[in-house]
């Protein structure tokens, strides 16, 4: 019995692969004609070209057959290499300008990338800071009042720091030995 359900299940995934293959080969020849359009439109282009310009050297002109094949054979050349010349500067324009835009969206991406960075580093200095000062303050109320370290700093010649200036001075020290 469960070998059925597992060949029933093997035929759905062959139907899938079998369907996923068929889409895949629509795509592949999609593509493959928007690749060869400009192509077999700039040679299109240049037969016409060229079979207009023997009808009217040849039939307008009354110029022998010879004359007018070689005739159409320029036309149909300079007409092949000008437009060939020019939907490739086109393209190639086109391209540098999709390059340009390219560029310019990952500058923005990454200038929105460092402004994010930024603010959070200063979320993060903040929230640090209101933490310090806590820690600071629950030190102060275990060792005492601020005034007698201001009376210290006070009456000795020397001027000294108090314990909060001191605490943050450590702080930064740690801070800086981290970076």
């Amino acid at each position: 019995m469960a070998s059925k359900v597992k060949d029933g299940d093997k035929k759905k995934l062959s139907d899938r692969e079998k369907k996923y293959q068929k889409k895949l080969a629509q795509e592949r020849k999609k593509l493959d004609k928007i690749i060869s359009f400009p192509g077999r439109a700039l040679l299109l282009i240049s037969i016409i070209a060229g079979l207009l310009i023997f009808t009217y050297t040849y039939f307008g002109s009354k110029t022998e057959v010879l004359s007018a094949l070689l005739t159409s054979f320029f036309g149909f050349s300079v007409v092949f290499i000008g437009l060939g010349l020019a939907m490739v500067l086109y393209f190639f324009f086109k391209s540098e300008q999709i390059k340009k835009e390219y560029a310019r969206q990952l500058e923005i991406e990454r200038k929105e990338r460092e402004i994010d960075e930024q603010s959070k580093f200063r979320r993060e200095i903040a929230e640090l800071e209101s933490i310090e000062k806590e820690l600071f303050d629950k030190k102060n109320k275990q060792s005492g009042t601020k005034s007698e370290t201001v009376k210290q700093s006070k009456s000795s010649s020397k001027p000294t720091m108090t314990d909060e200036e001191a605490y943050l001075e450590e702080v930064l020290n740690s801070n800086m030995k981290n970076v």
